[in-house]
């Protein structure tokens, strides 16, 4: 076994924050990009208010993004990918929808609405080519703020989708129980309290 040099150390321990440093088999390096890129293409996204003029594109949207989803669980007749565009512009007048933009880009959506004190958030989707680079987190973190007054936060996904689940746990959601969608489908359901 070998020691990495004492200055190779320290850079380590202090987290590779402003200068990666590049070892042989480059792994430790692109790590360090890697979340370095993900921070700078979440900084480059902005979360605004949709507009119901913003519901084709959000529908096209969701209709990409779920495509995992139906695949996972084998069953593509799931609501978001059977969704009109004209059910979608009638939630326009009962729930809030947020979008992330990128480049003039929608690449991210989430709705939301407020029932007796618990904020109900539905469809979190990010298009593909942006998942797994924060956009998602930080379209929930917004969604939350706009309804910072609920007593409690609660949304659903497929008990298939560990990646969700465990982004949804990652801010402090808990499963509170388990539903049948259809007989392919079994929903998590996760509460947030305040």
């Amino acid at each position: 076994m070998s020691l990495l040099p004492a200055h190779v150390a320290l850079e380590i321990i202090k987290g590779l924050r402003d200068s990666p440093i590049k070892v042989s088999n480059g792994r430790l390096w692109a790590a360090a990009d890697a979340r370095r890129r993900r921070k700078e293409e979440s900084m480059d996204t902005q979360v605004v208010q949709a507009s119901p003029e913003d519901a084709a594109e959000i529908l096209a949207l969701q209709k990409a993004a779920y495509q995992n989803e139906a695949k996972l669980n084998d069953d593509w007749t799931i609501p978001p990918l059977t969704q009109t565009l004209l059910e979608i512009e009638t939630e326009f007048e009962t729930k809030v929808f947020l979008k992330a933009v990128c480049a003039d880009r929608i690449i991210g959506s989430v709705r939301a609405s407020l029932d007796c004190g618990t904020c109900l958030i539905g469809r979190l989707i990010v298009h593909p080519d942006y998942q797994g680079k924060g956009i998602g987190t930080l379209m929930m973190g917004r969604i939350e703020a706009v309804f910072s007054r609920a007593e409690r936060f609660e949304l659903f996904t497929g008990a298939k989708s560990i990646h969700n689940i465990r982004l949804y746990q990652r801010l402090g959601y808990r499963e509170c129980r388990e539903e049948d969608l259809s007989p392919k489908v079994r929903l998590v359901v996760l509460e947030k309290r305040q």
